[in-house]
């Protein structure tokens, strides 16, 4: 678990040097099926309202297969939205499934100021597995960088 979590902060680190840590470091849950565990490194400050995490998980598929994968979290504190690339992924033998580290980077680069949809669509077309949603709960790092931003959106209350 720890070379992907290695792997995640490379792709963050590597999309901007203004970034700022917030103190939401290695938060663990448990999901139950089909995520077996859930590893959140820090948040960091994109600006404009948007913050960008990096988290490492493990999934057991159907067939009982572990699959480990990387994703880059992009959070608009404000409206909640978010936009998940999964950056890498390898199956329980080490065989890569997904290696999109570069690619997520670049799509990255304009996190702070790119519409949520044209972000994943850009993502997509570059081959980056990529999911839109939108949150009513506050994470964690919205919570450290911007808390004036929460509206209506339920307070963020740590790892339960």
């Amino acid at each position: 678990m720890t070379s992907l979590a290695f792997a995640s902060a490379t792709v963050v680190s590597g999309c901007a040097s203004s970034f700022e840590s917030t103190v939401c470091a290695q938060v663990i849950r448990s999901q139950g099926e089909p995520f077996a565990r859930f590893e959140a490194l820090p948040a960091h400050d994109l600006g404009n309202g948007r913050v960008l995490t990096a988290t490492s998980r493990t999934m057991k598929q159907a067939a009982g297969n572990l699959v480990f994968a990387d994703d880059l979290i992009l959070t608009d504190c404000r409206s909640g939205e978010q936009l998940t690339l999964t950056s890498a992924s390898r199956n329980g033998g080490g065989e890569t499934l997904v290696d999109q580290r570069a690619a997520a980077r670049q799509i990255l680069n304009n996190g702070a100021v790119g519409h949520m949809a044209q972000l994943r669509s850009d993502a997509v077309a570059l081959g980056i597995p990529a999911a839109t949603s939108t949150g009513t709960q506050e994470t964690c790092g919205c919570n450290a960088l911007y808390p004036e931003l929460r509206g209506t959106k339920t307070e963020y209350e740590g790892p339960r």
